[in-house]
């Protein structure tokens, strides 16, 4: 065999894989053989694919053995090899194979579901090429899949740089474009500025030429010149031969970039770092804490297996150590934060008078139980601090968070945001779902938020703990979360008497003095997660029920207390949540030798189990 590039396809059963590699190899537009596209692992090429393909039953927060695996870019005779994941909705995987002869435990659903997320995460993981083969026909993912390298092959080699396995701070600052052009940009007329804020001129020690080129980045967008190969910004150039990152918005916790290299691989991810601080708006405290960043980003890891084992979808691709994100880019974000709670805790408690005397409405059981079960509550977005003569979202001032780093956040926060010449604290406000039947689909947002309460409850009521109420936000459609999950966004409790708890009431309670005590206790959550995952591996556990799901037990545990009175309303949504139909089914099994046994054209092509016929009926698809 002659030297050629090798295409190597990674994704879910009934993707197109196999289709798709023998349409380019014997394409007869590819009678040189200059590609070759494979699926499997091949001892010619000396490709071992099983390796990268075993990564899908390993997790990301095993960081030691996660990381050992190193996609290779050439063989050993220096052909070059291009990674490509395909993609496919599983409704349409299910019908692709519902011919198939016999499906196995891997074919099912629930497993489908899992793996179309792990390998989704691989891709987002070492950089490569992700391609949605739902609508396509096998030409056209051949096309595809061909201009990786017939047309792409420099963006593909970039991308290759830009996965989770290897993404850290430094990359980003080094690509952002604003630094690129601190690095470059000499001369500056300060006073072309506008809108500096009403502080200005508390802080001395400023760096202009930061604050100039935040304004001129965001009144000279980029620009792509393809035919000279630059990125234009103004009367700037800069070449585009790598990846360029412009940060398109920044919050307390974290900043999201975009790739304006024109890079086809990443036009529709935002790259998002998180940051190592903490806020309480309630309390007005906020704070740094050292590796904070990577604390959150291992609990979103952890809360990611949950949602992935149980088909739940969220904007995040792929998380790292370093607290770096790549998620898909989301345009229209609600201005709505979803709060599911279960115990009169926080804003409940502290706003309405004597309601944990309420025996109508709180359990008497002195735990804060509601008497009503978990119920939803919609919450308009506001900002944090306004300002008093303005009225204007202070933080939405593009120099903010220049002003903020430049002093530190605590002294910034004390000495503007405490100060009400300059700051008046607003907050996030209760607003009636009536209101917001135009701005996002509430029902789909409500059977979302619900089965991810029950799905969180389900996994710490392996551990003993409580999840007392947690707080979401969606995209529009309420299909896709998209904001942080893990220990910051939710209450957690011991089921012990200690009521121990593991989340960001420790940090209310306490401020800057209880940093320490903070970074143990989600520290602590972390490493009791990891190890049960690593205990309860998915392939070994709960796919081997693969119609039933832990969260369904939760629901039914709670539909059936009596000590609680659900309204009628909450109740059809829990069972829309659950599944309505409860069915009832007439089974009959053909024997053989005393085997349960599957039949077809009179005759045995399957035995179900070694004589076990409970173990058979588990088998059969409507169970």
């Amino acid at each position: 065999m002659g030297k050629c590039e090798i295409i190597c396809l990674l994704g879910n059963t009934g993707c197109g894989k196999s289709s798709v590699c023998e349409f380019i190899n014997y394409n007869s537009n590819n009678n040189d053989n200059t590609i070759i596209a494979i699926n499997r692992s091949s001892e010619e090429l000396e490709i071992d694919l099983s390796a990268i393909n075993k990564l899908i039953f390993e997790y990301t927060f095993d960081e030691e053995n996660f990381n050992k695996i190193k996609l290779l870019d050439q063989t050993v005779k220096e052909q070059q090899i291009y990674w490509i994941v395909l993609d496919c909705e599983v409704d349409t995987i299910l019908k692709r194979i519902q011919t198939k002869f016999a499906r196995g435990l891997f074919e099912t659903r629930k497993a489908l579901s899992y793996y179309q997320q792990r390998f989704r995460h691989l891709s987002a993981h070492f950089g490569l090429p992700f391609i949605d083969t739902t609508q396509l026909t096998v030409e056209q993912v051949s096309d595809e899949v061909s201009d990786v390298v017939k047309k792409y092959s420099e963006y593909y080699r970039q991308y290759r740089r830009m996965g989770t396995q290897t993404l850290n701070y430094d990359f980003i600052q080094e690509r952002d474009v604003e630094n690129k052009l601190y690095g470059i940009l000499n001369t500056y007329d300060f006073d072309l500025i506008t809108h500096l804020p009403e502080y200005a001129n508390e802080f001395d020690d400023i760096d202009k030429r930061k604050l100039f080129i935040k304004w001129y980045v965001n009144n000279n967008l980029p620009e792509i010149d393809h035919r000279r190969n630059i990125v234009k910004i103004g009367d700037y150039e800069l070449p585009a031969v790598g990846t360029l990152l412009r940060l398109v918005t920044e919050g307390e916790s974290k900043k999201v970039y975009k790739d304006v290299s024109g890079n086809p691989y990443t036009m529709h991810l935002a790259f998002i770092v998180l940051k190592s601080t903490i806020y309480s708006h309630s309390m007005q405290v906020t704070g740094e804490i050292s590796n904070l960043s990577s604390v959150r980003a291992c609990g979103s890891q952890l809360f990611l297996e949950m949602m992935w084992r149980n088909g739940l979808n969220h904007s995040y691709r792929s998380i790292n150590c370093n607290g770096i994100i790549v998620s898909n880019f989301i345009d229209e974000i609600p201005p709505v934060e979803i709060i599911v709670k279960r115990y009169c805790e926080g804003t409940d408690k502290n706003s309405f008078y004597d309601i944990l005397e309420n025996e109508e409405i709180v359990l008497s059981n002195q735990n804060g139980e509601y008497l009503c079960g978990p119920y939803i509550r919609f919450d308009w977005r506001n900002p944090n601090h306004i300002s008093p003569t303005t009225r204007k979202c202070l933080n939405r001032n593009p120099y903010y968070y220049i002003y903020e780093e430049a002093v530190g956040k605590e002294v910034f926060f004390k000495k503007i945001l405490t100060n009400k010449q300059y700051a008046l604290p607003v907050g996030d406000k209760n607003i009636t779902e009536d209101l917001l039947t135009h701005v996002m689909n509430t029902k789909r947002v409500k059977l979302s938020v619900l089965k991810m309460f029950m799905v969180i409850q389900s996994y710490f009521s392996r551990v003993n703990l409580v999840i007392k109420d947690v707080c979401f936000m969606l995209d529009k459609k309420g299909e896709q979360f998209w904001s942080e999950v893990n220990q910051d966004c939710m209450r957690i409790t011991a089921m012990d008497n200690s009521q121990n708890k593991f989340d960001k009431d420790i940090w209310r309670a306490g401020g800057l003095t209880s940093r320490e005590q903070i970074m143990k206790k989600w520290n602590d959550f972390n490493i009791i997660f990891t190890a049960y995952f690593m205990k309860n591996k998915f392939h070994e556990t709960e796919l081997l029920n693969y119609n039933t799901y832990f969260y369904t037990q939760e629901i039914n545990q709670l539909l059936a207390n009596n000590t609680l009175k659900i309204p009628h309303n909450s109740r059809e949504l829990w069972l829309d949540v659950r599944g309505k139909n409860q069915r009832r089914v007439l089974v009959t099994m053909d024997m053989y030798n005393g085997q349960p046994v599957l039949v077809k054209s009179s005759q045995v092509c399957e035995i179900h189990s070694d004589g076990n016929y409970w173990q058979a009926i588990k088998s059969i698809g409507i169970f």
